[in-house]
């Protein structure tokens, strides 16, 4: 796992400053399929969603209710919020 987190992290940058200048202005993680937070994967979320954060690009995190409960346990991730679905997550910038 830390081998593709570290590869997608060495280009994660750039390729959502190209996503906002070509138009796009949400971006929803997907948690579902992790079965385990591990700190390299905490840390490139924090990475991603700061970048987001930096271009202005809004964001929501899709997770399961395990997910949920293992970022209680991180002072890092506890304050994150999950919607359950995907359609959940997209709906969450209608409200914004």
């Amino acid at each position: 796992m830390s081998t593709v987190v570290n590869e997608v992290s060495t280009h994660l940058k750039a390729k959502i400053s190209e996503a906002v200048d070509s138009g796009i202005k949400k971006a929803v993680f997907d948690l579902h399929e992790v079965k385990r937070l591990d700190m390299n994967l905490i840390k490139f979320l924090l990475f991603a969603m700061q970048t987001c954060r930096e271009v202005a690009l809004n964001f929501s995190l899709v997770g399961s209710g395990a997910i949920v409960t293992e970022c209680k346990a991180y002072e890092d991730t506890r304050s994150w919020h999950f919607y359950e679905t995907l359609d959940e997550a997209r709906g969450s910038f209608l409200k914004n």
